[in-house]
């Protein structure tokens, strides 16, 4: 009986041990005279590096240990616990996240084409979007079950679905940031009997909204190529929210409304109408109750676009071309010609930088950003040096002509952000140019 209770201590002694071994498996080495706080911070900001580099799937499990004990070392230092047991959560902490950068290591390099498009999507926004997460968070759980599997048993057909996941995730993010208003606004006209109220600017809405989301498929990597798309579609989904706006009384029929719209545009009284009748929208039919922050980005919107038609009535097409980029005025100026290798201005630069005056002032510009840009002939130094010449140029006229409270800069990009590709003089002609980015102050 003696022996059998021995036997069964030792058991349980073994257990204990290896319990503990399991606990204590990945301690790093922290001196025992080191500050805590100072080796808190040290793991916050490794902690920080980490999440950025994929460790959240590429091995989750040592992650969350390590942040596990980071968070209780803080509580500990909070409530002045000792400072052996504060170092030593530390120790753990600092062991399973070395752990982890360990097995990140070994396991990017099979995963390395679902991480592009990983980053990709991240970078797009997508952890943005509620809409988003149930997909996000099924593409993030297959990676880490793809993680802990052997190279060699990782089926090729699986890993290619994943990365089309995270590219489509990406594509899907790209658009609710330049299309999710529109998108919104459309899907509301429709909930609200838009295709019998007001089906002709619900249709034009719904064309655009279709090609801009189109041209973001096929070039969402290039926002100057896709902008003018998603502003004639916003543009569109605004027209529509008025008018639903007052077609909604039943006081106006879809006609007259799209009278009303077209005379409050052309006297620029729109904007300032906004708030008011949006409200009233939401008051009668309870959709927009939780909407005030849209409203004030619409109110922007409509204020920005009447801002940028003035702008755009300035020049004529082979003088610029304007368009919105966020919440900048874009002037890609088309007949600033250089002459070859120089950075004098041209004759006709004083009439053409003398409407830019104007533009800016309409806006009352907080600053003005000149970049220049060369097509890739020579050598990509002395473009590089060229750039920064011609911008400088431009910048120091618009300085000595009359701008007044806008910090103007200039920056050269040399050959390295074409419009389209250099191979033909038409194209190196297009990638040789002037952009002005004009940043208001108020809209």
């Amino acid at each position: 009986m003696k022996k059998h209770n021995g036997t069964k201590l030792l058991s349980l002694l073994s257990l204990s041990l290896i319990s503990y071994s399991c606990a204590t498996a990945y301690r790093a080495d922290i001196p025992s005279n080191a500050n805590p706080t100072q080796q808190i911070a040290e793991m916050d900001s490794n902690i920080s590096n980490a999440e950025s580099q994929d460790y959240t799937v590429l091995d989750n499990s040592n992650f969350e240990k390590s942040k596990k004990y980071l968070s209780k070392a803080k509580k500990d230092l909070k409530e002045n616990e000792d400072q052996k047991d504060i170092l030593d959560d530390l120790r753990i902490s600092k062991g399973y996240l070395e752990q982890a950068q360990k097995n990140v290591a070994n396991r990017s390099a099979k995963l390395e084409s679902v991480l592009e498009a990983r980053h990709l999507a991240i970078k797009a926004g997508v952890e943005n979007y509620i809409n988003l997460n149930a997909k996000w968070n099924e593409a993030e759980k297959i990676t880490r079950d793809l993680a802990t599997q052997k190279a060699e048993e990782i089926d090729r057909m699986e890993l290619k679905n994943l990365q089309a996941r995270y590219i489509k995730l990406e594509l899907d993010a790209t658009k609710a940031k330049y299309l999710g208003e529109a998108d919104s606004i459309i899907e509301s006209a429709k909930e609200n009997n838009g295709e019998e109220l007001a089906p002709k600017t619900l249709k034009i809405a719904q064309v655009d909204y279709d090609v801009a989301a189109s041209k973001i498929s096929t070039d969402r990597n290039s926002y100057e190529l896709f902008a003018p798309s998603v502003d004639k579609a916003n543009r569109s989904a605004l027209r529509l929210h008025h008018v639903m706006g007052y077609v909604k009384s039943d006081k106006y029929s879809e006609v007259a409304a799209i009278d009303l719209v077209n005379q409050q545009e052309k006297i620029g009284k729109l904007g300032g109408r906004v708030a008011a009748q949006n409200s009233r929208l939401a008051q009668q039919n309870n959709i927009l109750a939780d909407q005030n922050g849209k409203l004030v980005r619409s109110q922007n919107q409509v204020a920005f676009q009447q801002a940028l038609d003035r702008a755009s009535k300035q020049f004529d097409k082979s003088e610029a071309d304007v368009y919105q980029q966020e919440d900048k005025l874009i002037i890609r100026l088309k007949s600033l010609n250089f002459a070859s290798g120089q950075s004098t201005l041209p004759a006709n630069a004083p009439a053409l930088l003398n409407k830019i005056e104007n533009v800016a002032e309409s806006l009352d510009a907080q600053s003005v950003l000149v970049q220049g840009h060369t097509d890739s002939v020579g050598s990509k130094d002395n473009n590089q040096k060229l750039s920064e010449r011609r911008a400088d140029t431009v910048a120091k006229y618009l300085e000595q002509n009359g701008f007044d409270g806008a910090t103007i800069k200039a920056e050269g990009y040399g050959d390295k952000k074409p419009l389209v590709s250099n191979k033909t003089p038409a194209g190196k002609a297009q990638n040789r140019r002037i952009d002005i980015v004009i940043t208001p102050s108020s809209i």
